[in-house]
């Protein structure tokens, strides 16, 4: 998508934010949230029953082959895609928190970004064993997740009165009066997909730590376990609460 269009779309967005009541408006954002979900349910059988198949058969001959599990809006060069959702640059349409159509040790390199937060708990170790099963050895698993830690920090610093540096993280939906509870709840838990619909993919169900984090990847088999730093953020930088891990399979 070009700027241009980018620009466009947000320009119409706010010319009728000013012009429609807050009521009109929050009418017209759950429409549009509908249409979006009824597009994907659409599109699913299709990616899942026909790009999928074709996708696996046509990739299968590689030699060298990475993956990218829940990709952002722009495919990482040289990465294959998986998702639990439907899109054009999606390759792949499965549940990353259950068995993966791949065979054992395919990719070299496998790239998750802020995808186990959406993943319960309580299945961690198994959805991170399933990964590495398909990842070769000597290849390594990238994880990116929110540092639930830090944002633990910022809301109680807050709610204490002891700074209100949450104020500069501008995550402000569902919250106008910019209150810490609120603000941390939208960090935590996210948003699903702005309707209160509990079964929405985009929904969080983990916290993590970088002590915690760790102690999961050593638990899937993996060695060589170590923090990355922003030069390793291969798509969207989800800037001070980006948490990103490494480890190399054995």
């Amino acid at each position: 998508m070009s700027f241009g269009v980018v620009g466009a779309k947000k320009s119409i967005s706010q010319f009728l934010r000013s012009r429609l009541s807050e009521r009109s408006w929050s009418a017209l954002e759950r429409s549009v949230i509908r249409a979006r979900r009824f597009a994907k349910i659409v599109a699913h059988p299709y990616g899942r029953f026909v790009k999928t198949p074709i996708k696996l058969h046509q990739n299968g001959s590689k030699v060298v082959r990475m993956l990218e599990i829940g990709p952002g809006p722009q495919r990482i060069e040289g990465y294959e895609t998986v998702n639990v959702v439907w899109a054009r640059h999606v390759d792949y349409v499965a549940d990353a928190s259950r068995k993966l159509p791949f065979r054992d040790a395919t990719f070299r390199s496998i790239y998750a970004s802020h995808v186990l937060e959406h993943t319960a708990w309580y299945r961690h170790e198994e959805v991170l064993k399933e990964w590495v099963r398909i990842l070769a050895p000597g290849g390594n698993l990238d994880v990116w997740v929110p540092n639930g830690l830090k944002i633990a920090k910022s809301f109680v610093a807050a709610e204490s009165g002891e700074n209100t540096d949450f104020l500069e993280d501008a995550w402000w939906k569902f919250n106008p009066d910019k209150d810490p509870c609120v603000w941390a709840n939208g960090r935590v838990f996210s948003y699903g997909d702005g309707t209160g619909r509990v079964g929405d993919p985009n929904w969080h169900l983990a916290l993590f730590s970088e002590r915690y984090l760790v102690h999961l990847l050593q638990r899937a088999g993996l060695e060589q376990i170590h923090r990355l730093s922003d030069e390793h953020v291969l798509g969207h930088n989800h800037g001070w609460i980006n948490l990103g891990v490494r480890g190399v399979r054995p």
